[in-house]
């Protein structure tokens, strides 16, 4: 059964990037959709795509999909009140189809036939 797991930047901050891609590709081998806070910048997002493919050529692997997407999000001080985006991954299986439906709505349907679906 695919679960769904939250991780937070704080969670992850400190981790060198080859980490990181082990620590989301465990998850997503063990049958998990991420959401992921964290801001990857394409590089990033590339390298991340290729250890994905890596595990395809394995026996163990599927490769991965995944959305970033941004939410706004107000940010308080004493002086000032400001608001600022927040980039979050949407991260699963590549054998899992991973879509928009509407602006802020996501949808993943996973290759055992689940539907999750979010507004995030």
């Amino acid at each position: 059964m695919t679960t769904i797991e939250f991780i937070t930047s704080s969670r992850v901050n400190g981790l060198h990037d080859a980490s990181l891609y082990d620590f989301i590709l465990k998850r997503v081998l063990d049958d998990r959709i991420i959401i992921l806070e964290k801001d990857l910048d394409a590089g990033q997002q590339m390298e991340l795509i290729a250890r994905g493919l890596e595990t395809v050529e394995s026996e163990t692997g599927v490769g991965i999909n995944f959305i970033p997407f941004y939410v706004k999000t107000q940010v308080g001080g004493i002086l000032r009140n400001k608001q600022q985006e927040v980039q979050f991954n949407l991260i699963a299986s590549g054998t899992s189809k991973i879509y928009e439906d509407k602006k802020g709505h996501y949808c993943v349907e996973t290759a055992d036939g689940e539907f999750l679906s979010a507004a995030l």
